[in-house]
């Protein structure tokens, strides 16, 4: 069985940029995530 857990950010930059951060862990392992996205 697999436990973990993680905490996100999302955010308007500008006019129609987004972006988002995450943080999850778990026993063995764990990782930053860093998104931006773009609408036209």
């Amino acid at each position: 069985m697999a436990a973990f857990c993680g905490v996100g950010y999302r955010f308007e930059f500008k006019p129609r940029v987004n972006v988002r951060l995450d943080y999850a862990w778990a026993k063995l392992a764990s990782g930053f995530y860093f998104q931006v996205g773009e609408a036209f």
